[in-house]
């Protein structure tokens, strides 16, 4: 048996039998997002997960000047909305299709027994959310190191 804790996001669903597998494709929403059609928005309640069927998802959020801050990209076999979810919280970011997208949605109550039932889910979810928060705080502290470095050049230029 392999061990669970080191799955990668593509993996989770795997790690399901096959009973489990088919009961979670059963009890999803399926549906289809045309290109530019979001899925969530900010302050929407967090009552499902989503999982990539085809397609690609962008999940993003708009900065105080009202440019576009791009977090990640969701693609087939990737879970997002977890966070929320877990939390019975609301949404903090935009989830968006990227380019036509078939999504399964699956509501909390449904999350919630398959995380009671089964632990390593829970580990695995955990696992999804702190690789998600790595990458942000990543591309966050490249963007702040860019905007540092562009206003040091611009006075070493004015003062040169």
């Amino acid at each position: 048996m392999r061990n669970t804790w080191y799955l990668s996001p593509l993996e989770i669903i795997e790690t399901l039998s096959q009973e489990e597998r088919e009961l979670f494709y059963r009890k999803a929403c399926r549906n289809k997002y045309p290109k530019g059609t979001l899925v969530f928005s900010p302050g929407d309640l967090g009552g499902a997960i989503f999982y990539v069927m085809s397609g690609g998802i962008k999940i993003f959020n708009m900065s105080s000047c009202g440019k576009e801050v791009i977090y990640w990209f969701c693609y087939p076999r990737d879970f997002f909305g977890l966070a929320e979810v877990c939390g019975g919280e609301k949404r903090t970011v935009f989830a968006e299709a990227a380019e036509d997208s078939e999504l399964l949605s699956v509501d909390r109550s449904r999350v919630m027994s398959l995380l009671d039932r089964r632990t390593d889910f829970w580990l695995q979810a955990v696992a999804v959310i702190n690789d998600e928060m790595k990458l942000i705080r990543k591309r966050v502290m490249n963007s702040n190191h860019k905007k540092v470095a562009g206003k040091t050049g611009e006075a070493e230029a004015s003062t040169g």
